[in-house]
Protein backbone atom coordinates (compact mmCIF):
# COMPACT_ATOMS: atom_id res chain seq x y z
CA UNK A 1 0.00 0.00 0.00
CA UNK A 2 1.42 3.35 -1.07
CA UNK A 3 0.40 6.73 0.36
CA UNK A 4 1.12 10.11 -1.20
CA UNK A 5 3.42 12.23 0.96
CA UNK A 6 1.95 15.73 0.64
CA UNK A 7 -1.59 15.23 -0.67
CA UNK A 8 -4.36 16.43 1.65
CA UNK A 9 -8.10 16.00 1.96
CA UNK A 10 -10.07 12.87 1.10
CA UNK A 11 -7.90 10.77 -1.21
CA UNK A 12 -8.95 8.38 -3.99
CA UNK A 13 -7.94 4.73 -3.90
CA UNK A 14 -6.49 3.01 -6.95
CA UNK A 15 -6.30 -0.79 -6.94
CA UNK A 16 -3.64 -2.01 -9.38
CA UNK A 17 -3.42 -5.76 -10.10
CA UNK A 18 -0.10 -7.09 -11.34
CA UNK A 19 0.87 -9.11 -14.39
CA UNK A 20 2.31 -12.61 -14.66
CA UNK A 21 5.39 -13.30 -12.54
CA UNK A 22 7.25 -16.55 -11.92
CA UNK A 23 9.27 -15.50 -8.87
CA UNK A 24 7.75 -14.79 -5.48
CA UNK A 25 10.16 -11.87 -5.03
CA UNK A 26 8.73 -10.09 -8.09
CA UNK A 27 5.44 -9.51 -6.25
CA UNK A 28 4.34 -5.93 -5.46
CA UNK A 29 5.00 -6.30 -1.72
CA UNK A 30 8.71 -6.61 -2.46
CA UNK A 31 9.62 -2.95 -2.71
CA UNK A 32 12.43 -3.46 -5.21
CA UNK A 33 10.22 -5.26 -7.75
CA UNK A 34 9.14 -3.73 -11.04
CA UNK A 35 5.51 -4.11 -10.00
CA UNK A 36 6.11 -1.88 -6.97
CA UNK A 37 6.82 1.04 -9.32
CA UNK A 38 3.12 1.23 -10.17
CA UNK A 39 2.40 1.98 -6.53
CA UNK A 40 4.93 4.80 -6.56
CA UNK A 41 3.40 6.19 -9.74
CA UNK A 42 -0.20 6.23 -8.53
CA UNK A 43 0.74 7.60 -5.10
CA UNK A 44 2.82 10.34 -6.71
CA UNK A 45 -0.34 11.41 -8.51
CA UNK A 46 -2.16 11.81 -5.19
CA UNK A 47 -3.90 8.47 -4.77
CA UNK A 48 -3.66 5.75 -2.16
CA UNK A 49 -2.37 2.85 -4.24
CA UNK A 50 -3.31 -0.71 -3.31
CA UNK A 51 -1.23 -3.44 -5.00
CA UNK A 52 -2.22 -6.92 -3.83
CA UNK A 53 0.07 -9.90 -4.03
CA UNK A 54 -1.93 -12.79 -5.39
CA UNK A 55 -1.97 -15.96 -3.29
CA UNK A 56 1.31 -17.84 -3.15
CA UNK A 57 3.42 -14.81 -4.09
CA UNK A 58 5.55 -12.43 -2.05
CA UNK A 59 7.18 -13.21 1.26
CA UNK A 60 3.90 -14.43 2.75
CA UNK A 61 3.49 -16.97 -0.04
CA UNK A 62 6.64 -18.92 0.72
CA UNK A 63 4.97 -22.19 1.68
CA UNK A 64 2.21 -22.41 -0.92
CA UNK A 65 1.61 -22.32 -4.67
CA UNK A 66 0.10 -19.59 -6.82
CA UNK A 67 -3.37 -20.41 -8.25
CA UNK A 68 -2.60 -18.63 -11.51
CA UNK A 69 -5.53 -16.82 -13.18
CA UNK A 70 -8.03 -18.13 -10.62
CA UNK A 71 -10.52 -15.27 -10.36
CA UNK A 72 -11.95 -16.06 -6.94
CA UNK A 73 -8.62 -15.99 -5.10
CA UNK A 74 -7.37 -12.98 -7.05
CA UNK A 75 -10.49 -11.10 -5.95
CA UNK A 76 -10.30 -12.27 -2.34
CA UNK A 77 -6.64 -11.19 -2.09
CA UNK A 78 -7.66 -7.78 -3.44
CA UNK A 79 -10.58 -7.29 -1.06
CA UNK A 80 -8.39 -8.34 1.88
CA UNK A 81 -5.76 -5.72 1.04
CA UNK A 82 -8.35 -3.03 0.34
CA UNK A 83 -9.71 -3.56 3.84
CA UNK A 84 -6.21 -3.55 5.30
CA UNK A 85 -5.42 -0.33 3.43
CA UNK A 86 -8.55 1.28 4.82
CA UNK A 87 -7.51 0.32 8.37
CA UNK A 88 -3.96 1.53 7.77
CA UNK A 89 -5.26 4.86 6.46
CA UNK A 90 -7.25 5.34 9.64
CA UNK A 91 -4.17 4.59 11.74
CA UNK A 92 -2.13 7.13 9.76
CA UNK A 93 -4.82 9.80 9.90
CA UNK A 94 -5.45 9.66 6.14
CA UNK A 95 -9.00 10.17 4.91
CA UNK A 96 -10.13 8.03 1.99
CA UNK A 97 -12.78 9.31 -0.41
CA UNK A 98 -15.00 6.25 -0.71
CA UNK A 99 -16.68 7.82 -3.75
CA UNK A 100 -13.42 7.62 -5.68
CA UNK A 101 -12.35 3.99 -6.02
CA UNK A 102 -10.67 2.93 -9.25
CA UNK A 103 -9.66 -0.58 -10.37
CA UNK A 104 -7.09 -1.38 -13.02
CA UNK A 105 -4.49 -4.00 -13.88
CA UNK A 106 -2.45 -5.38 -16.74
CA UNK A 107 -2.20 -8.82 -18.38
CA UNK A 108 -2.94 -11.33 -15.60
CA UNK A 109 -3.90 -8.26 -13.61
CA UNK A 110 -6.22 -7.10 -16.39
CA UNK A 111 -8.23 -10.28 -16.02
CA UNK A 112 -8.03 -9.96 -12.25
CA UNK A 113 -9.29 -6.37 -12.48
CA UNK A 114 -12.28 -7.46 -14.53
CA UNK A 115 -13.01 -10.24 -12.05
CA UNK A 116 -12.61 -7.88 -9.10
CA UNK A 117 -15.05 -5.33 -10.48
CA UNK A 118 -17.61 -8.09 -11.00
CA UNK A 119 -17.01 -9.39 -7.46
CA UNK A 120 -17.28 -5.91 -5.92
CA UNK A 121 -20.51 -5.19 -7.77
CA UNK A 122 -22.06 -8.50 -6.77
CA UNK A 123 -20.94 -8.84 -3.16
CA UNK A 124 -19.31 -5.64 -1.89
CA UNK A 125 -21.24 -2.86 -3.60
CA UNK A 126 -21.99 -1.02 -0.35
CA UNK A 127 -18.55 -1.46 1.17
CA UNK A 128 -16.54 -0.74 -1.98
CA UNK A 129 -18.53 1.10 -4.68
CA UNK A 130 -16.32 1.43 -7.79
CA UNK A 131 -16.28 4.75 -9.63
CA UNK A 132 -14.56 3.45 -12.77
CA UNK A 133 -12.37 0.61 -14.01
CA UNK A 134 -9.79 0.12 -16.74
CA UNK A 135 -8.73 -3.51 -17.27
CA UNK A 136 -5.78 -3.74 -19.66
CA UNK A 137 -4.90 -6.67 -21.93
CA UNK A 138 -6.48 -9.29 -19.69
CA UNK A 139 -7.47 -12.90 -20.51
CA UNK A 140 -11.16 -12.32 -19.84
CA UNK A 141 -12.11 -15.20 -22.16
CA UNK A 142 -9.74 -17.64 -20.51
CA UNK A 143 -11.23 -20.76 -22.06
CA UNK A 144 -11.14 -19.22 -25.53
CA UNK A 145 -7.56 -18.07 -25.03
CA UNK A 146 -6.42 -21.55 -23.95
CA UNK A 147 -8.27 -23.21 -26.83
CA UNK A 148 -6.58 -20.90 -29.31
CA UNK A 149 -3.15 -21.73 -27.90
CA UNK A 150 -3.78 -25.48 -28.01
CA UNK A 151 -5.34 -25.39 -31.48
CA UNK A 152 -2.70 -23.16 -33.10
CA UNK A 153 0.28 -24.52 -31.11
CA UNK A 154 2.41 -21.40 -31.72
CA UNK A 155 6.19 -21.48 -31.64
CA UNK A 156 6.31 -18.85 -28.93
CA UNK A 157 8.02 -19.29 -25.58
CA UNK A 158 5.49 -17.23 -23.61
CA UNK A 159 2.62 -19.39 -24.82
CA UNK A 160 4.52 -22.43 -23.60
CA UNK A 161 5.08 -20.81 -20.20
CA UNK A 162 1.42 -19.83 -19.86
CA UNK A 163 0.29 -23.36 -20.77
CA UNK A 164 2.45 -24.92 -18.06
CA UNK A 165 1.52 -22.28 -15.47
CA UNK A 166 -2.20 -22.33 -16.13
CA UNK A 167 -2.60 -26.06 -16.63
CA UNK A 168 -0.85 -26.94 -13.39
CA UNK A 169 -2.65 -24.23 -11.42
CA UNK A 170 -6.07 -25.39 -12.63
CA UNK A 171 -5.15 -29.03 -11.97
CA UNK A 172 -4.38 -28.17 -8.34
CA UNK A 173 -7.21 -25.74 -7.65
CA UNK A 174 -9.92 -27.99 -9.11
CA UNK A 175 -8.21 -31.29 -8.18
CA UNK A 176 -8.49 -32.48 -11.78
CA UNK A 177 -5.78 -35.13 -11.62
CA UNK A 178 -3.75 -36.68 -8.78
CA UNK A 179 -0.28 -35.72 -10.02
CA UNK A 180 1.46 -33.19 -12.24
CA UNK A 181 2.67 -36.11 -14.37
CA UNK A 182 -0.93 -36.86 -15.34
CA UNK A 183 -0.94 -33.59 -17.29
CA UNK A 184 2.66 -32.92 -18.28
CA UNK A 185 5.28 -35.11 -19.89
CA UNK A 186 8.63 -35.48 -18.13
CA UNK A 187 10.72 -33.45 -17.46
CA UNK A 188 8.18 -30.67 -18.03
CA UNK A 189 6.06 -31.96 -15.13
CA UNK A 190 8.78 -30.86 -12.72
CA UNK A 191 9.05 -27.47 -14.42
CA UNK A 192 5.28 -26.89 -14.27
CA UNK A 193 5.27 -27.68 -10.56
CA UNK A 194 8.21 -25.34 -9.98
CA UNK A 195 6.48 -22.52 -11.86
CA UNK A 196 3.32 -22.51 -9.74
CA UNK A 197 5.41 -22.90 -6.57
CA UNK A 198 7.54 -19.86 -7.47
CA UNK A 199 10.83 -21.76 -7.49
CA UNK A 200 11.43 -22.29 -11.21
CA UNK A 201 15.02 -21.75 -12.37
CA UNK A 202 16.22 -20.10 -15.60
CA UNK A 203 17.59 -23.48 -16.66
CA UNK A 204 14.19 -25.10 -16.30
CA UNK A 205 12.50 -22.31 -18.25
CA UNK A 206 15.10 -22.58 -21.00
CA UNK A 207 14.46 -26.33 -21.26
CA UNK A 208 10.76 -25.92 -22.07
CA UNK A 209 9.80 -27.12 -25.56
CA UNK A 210 9.27 -24.61 -28.40
CA UNK A 211 5.52 -25.28 -28.70
CA UNK A 212 2.77 -25.70 -26.07
CA UNK A 213 1.41 -29.09 -27.14
CA UNK A 214 4.79 -30.74 -26.52
CA UNK A 215 4.29 -30.04 -22.80
CA UNK A 216 1.18 -32.15 -22.50
CA UNK A 217 0.72 -35.85 -22.03
CA UNK A 218 -0.65 -37.30 -25.31
CA UNK A 219 -3.68 -38.71 -23.51
CA UNK A 220 -4.58 -35.29 -22.10
CA UNK A 221 -4.13 -33.56 -25.45
CA UNK A 222 -6.32 -36.16 -27.16
CA UNK A 223 -9.00 -35.81 -24.48
CA UNK A 224 -9.00 -32.01 -24.76
CA UNK A 225 -9.36 -32.18 -28.53
CA UNK A 226 -12.12 -34.79 -28.36
CA UNK A 227 -14.22 -33.38 -25.51
CA UNK A 228 -15.15 -29.68 -25.50
CA UNK A 229 -16.57 -30.21 -22.00
CA UNK A 230 -13.43 -31.79 -20.55
CA UNK A 231 -12.97 -30.94 -16.83
CA UNK A 232 -10.01 -28.70 -17.69
CA UNK A 233 -12.11 -26.73 -20.17
CA UNK A 234 -14.83 -26.39 -17.50
CA UNK A 235 -12.28 -25.14 -14.97
CA UNK A 236 -11.06 -22.52 -17.43
CA UNK A 237 -14.65 -21.56 -18.25
CA UNK A 238 -15.26 -21.03 -14.54
CA UNK A 239 -12.64 -18.27 -14.71
CA UNK A 240 -14.05 -16.40 -17.70
CA UNK A 241 -15.12 -12.80 -17.07
CA UNK A 242 -16.74 -11.79 -20.35
CA UNK A 243 -20.43 -12.68 -20.11
CA UNK A 244 -21.86 -10.28 -17.52
CA UNK A 245 -23.21 -6.74 -17.35
CA UNK A 246 -21.03 -4.17 -15.58
CA UNK A 247 -22.75 -1.30 -13.82
CA UNK A 248 -19.41 0.43 -13.36
CA UNK A 249 -18.07 2.65 -16.17
CA UNK A 250 -15.57 0.29 -17.79
CA UNK A 251 -12.90 1.01 -20.38
CA UNK A 252 -10.97 -1.85 -21.95
CA UNK A 253 -7.45 -1.40 -23.29
CA UNK A 254 -5.69 -3.92 -25.52
CA UNK A 255 -2.89 -4.24 -28.06
CA UNK A 256 -4.02 -5.14 -31.54
CA UNK A 257 -0.90 -7.25 -32.19
CA UNK A 258 -0.61 -8.74 -28.70
CA UNK A 259 0.75 -12.31 -28.90
CA UNK A 260 0.45 -12.95 -25.15
CA UNK A 261 -3.17 -11.96 -24.52
CA UNK A 262 -5.10 -12.03 -27.76
CA UNK A 263 -7.13 -8.91 -28.72
CA UNK A 264 -10.24 -11.10 -28.99
CA UNK A 265 -10.40 -11.11 -25.20
CA UNK A 266 -11.34 -7.43 -25.21
CA UNK A 267 -13.51 -7.49 -28.31
CA UNK A 268 -15.43 -10.56 -27.12
CA UNK A 269 -16.01 -8.93 -23.73
CA UNK A 270 -17.22 -5.73 -25.37
CA UNK A 271 -19.59 -7.59 -27.70
CA UNK A 272 -21.13 -9.72 -24.96
CA UNK A 273 -21.43 -6.87 -22.46
CA UNK A 274 -23.20 -4.68 -25.00
CA UNK A 275 -25.50 -7.57 -25.92
CA UNK A 276 -26.29 -7.92 -22.22
CA UNK A 277 -27.22 -4.26 -22.07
Amino acid sequence: VWFPVVATGPLPMVVYLHGTITSKTDAPSVGTSQEALFGAGYASDGSVAVLPDFLGLGVAGTDTYHPYLHLQTQSSASVDLMRAARTLAQQLGVTLDRRNLFVTGYSQGGGAAMGLVRELERNFATEFPVLAAAPMSGPYDLEGTARTIIETDPQYSQSVLYTAYLGEAMRRVYQLAPTTTAYFAAPHDQTAAAIVEGRVTPTQLASLPPRPRALLQPALLQALQANRDHPLWRALRDNDAVDWTPRTPLRLYFGGADRDVFPQNATTAQTRMRANG
